[in-house]
């Protein structure tokens, strides 16, 4: 009970001191503000590798305290991964698809009342003024 304890602590802080390293590179590289920025190029990138490390981080954080509060990592669950890999595959196919129409029928149909608006507006402008001329 103790080391998973001390397991979950230990990430727990390592995602932590992660997150002041983030924090750090975020202000010396200067990302929040790239129009005020010194260093433009893609050494901005480098903050990749600490976000995709607090990522690990975390996960390992909640493994931790999922094997702490079961009573230990051999009671976890294991996963089938070519059931995960397909539901992911379908979940972001999915989630495209339904994406991209609610994005095309939202465009479309505020393309088409602006338009209809602003062609309207025009018309109505530009024929009253050769109307009053």
């Amino acid at each position: 009970m103790i080391e998973r304890f001390f397991a979950f602590v230990g990430s727990a802080v390592l995602a932590f001191a992660n997150f002041l390293l983030i924090m750090a590179c975020w202000d010396f590289l200067q990302i929040g503000g790239l129009n005020k920025s010194d260093y433009k190029g893609l050494h901005q990138l480098l903050i990749v590798y600490p976000l995709i490390g607090e990522y690990l981080l975390i996960g390992l954080a909640a493994i931790c305290f999922v094997a702490m509060v079961k009573g230990g990592f051999n009671k976890l669950k294991s996963f089938d991964e070519e059931g995960l890999m397909v539901d992911l595959v379908a979940g972001l196919a999915l989630g495209l698809v339904l994406g991209l129409v609610a994005g095309l029928a939202l465009g479309l149909a505020l393309g088409l009342a602006l338009g209809l608006a602003l062609g309207l507006a025009l018309g109505l402008a530009s024929g009253l003024g050769e109307e009053f001329r």
